[in-house]
């Protein structure tokens, strides 16, 4: 079986995702989260680099509250020249509107330690954990430069899909949590 472009893929999966009611994602959402913080250990560790959910993605915001009030160090991406920088956040409050429509935080000092586990958004997983992103190689450029740390996905079980095409720059996941 040859792989999926990655063009149909997208097209496809964003068909599906437009097609679904927000309650019900924010439901399966909820179903994810309980996984994710079910996983032995994931709770031990201290920083951590989470990204702030928008449209359709996995709700992460909850999640972000959450280890916030467990005096967790929780970082967030924000987008500097096409690059994705971990700043930290002391609440939720800290983020604001800024490009594409995503929450950012305010402040733009990059966070220099090492990051326990990174939760990443993705369009579609394969089996195999390979991420497509919905656009750019905001990502793919950060986990080459801060090859540290445990790399979690989160998505909806319709996002799974058996093959894709992979390029040398993409990034596989060390786990992938669906509902």
């Amino acid at each position: 079986m040859r792989p999926v472009s990655k063009i149909e893929t997208r097209q496809k999966i964003i068909k599906i995702l437009s097609s679904k009611k927000e309650k019900e994602l924010l439901n399966l959402s909820k179903k994810i989260i309980n996984n994710l913080l079910s996983l032995k250990d994931f709770l031990e560790k201290s920083i951590y680099f989470v990204y702030v959910s928008q449209e359709k993605e996995v709700f992460t915001h909850d999640l972000i509250k959450f280890l916030l009030k467990k005096w967790k160090i929780v970082l967030v991406p924000k987008i500097v020249d096409k690059n994705i920088i971990p700043v930290e956040i002391k609440n939720f409050d800290n983020l604001k509107i800024w490009r594409y429509w995503i929450l950012e935080p305010i402040l733009e000092n990059a966070f220099e330690w090492k990051i326990d586990i990174s939760v990443v958004p993705w369009l579609a997983f394969t089996k195999e954990w390979t991420r497509l992103w919905r656009w750019g190689w905001f990502y793919d450029r950060f986990f080459a430069k801060n090859k540290n740390g445990f790399k979690i996905g989160l998505c909806y079980d319709f996002q799974l899909i058996d093959k894709i095409d992979e390029e040398d720059h993409d990034v596989k996941m060390d786990l992938v949590i669906t509902n």
